[in-house]
């Protein structure tokens, strides 16, 4: 492993196919070489906020959907994948299952899904050094990925406007937020808003009851 105990390992995992995949999907994760594959799937789950509530399995393969060579091999054996111990991934190092750079195999996460099933494939792409303490490890590089996370039990919406929204989950999350902190991620919006736009009273529009007090302003004048 070329004494990579202080260096990060960079994954790329790209959703190859689901039920409800729409639009390309690419997440960057960032894991500790002494990690496990079990660390793997659920950062991965936790860069696309899946719940991590169905069973998994890993493969190699020079293609999602080829020829599989399953982790451990006697999955091979069962077609149905039925005996799928999920707790064994925690014991097995994922740096030992990366495929060696050009040989052309992929490493896989097939997660089953209530509505069909999801294909994720892991790409090593560089070494970096260790930059945080191990506490924060494993990490999702929130700042590379690529398209929306996909929608783990909808179908396609029924308007456009609500893929649209989707597509500006982390947007929507901060907007959400009132904290009227200035350091938070919502940039303290909230309070900025408050301030331009003012409380609506009794479910009235804002601007309205604006207008009105102004033309009683003019009224008094006159």
């Amino acid at each position: 492993m070329n004494n990579l105990q202080n260096r990060v390992i960079r994954l790329r995992v790209t959703c190859m196919a689901g039920p409800s995949l729409y639009e390309p999907c690419v997440r960057y994760l960032d894991l500790l070489p002494g990690m496990t594959l079990f660390d793997v799937h659920t950062t991965l789950q936790d860069s696309i906020r899946f719940d991590d509530s169905e069973p998994f399995y890993f493969f190699q393969a020079s293609t999602w959907n080829g020829q599989r060579d399953c982790i451990p091999p006697t999955l091979d054996l069962d077609p149905l994948k039925e005996t799928i111990d999920i707790d064994l991934y925690d014991e097995l190092p994922f740096a030992e299952h990366l495929p060696d750079a050009g040989s052309g195999r992929h490493l896989y996460d097939m997660t089953f899904g209530e509505n069909g099933d999801w294909c994720f494939q892991i790409d090593r792409v560089e070494d970096l050094p260790q930059i945080l303490p191990d506490e924060y490890y494993p990490a999702v590089a929130s700042e590379l990925s690529e398209g929306p996370d996909p929608f783990q039990y909808e179908e396609s919406p029924d308007d456009p406007e609500d893929l649209e929204k989707h597509s500006r989950a982390d947007e929507d999350e901060d907007d959400d937020c009132d904290c009227h902190d200035e350091h938070c991620a919502c940039g303290g919006d909230a309070e900025e808003e408050s301030r331009r736009t003012g409380p609506a009273e009794d479910g009235e529009d804002w601007a309205l009851q604006q207008l009105l007090k102004e033309l009683e302003s003019d009224d008094d004048e006159a």
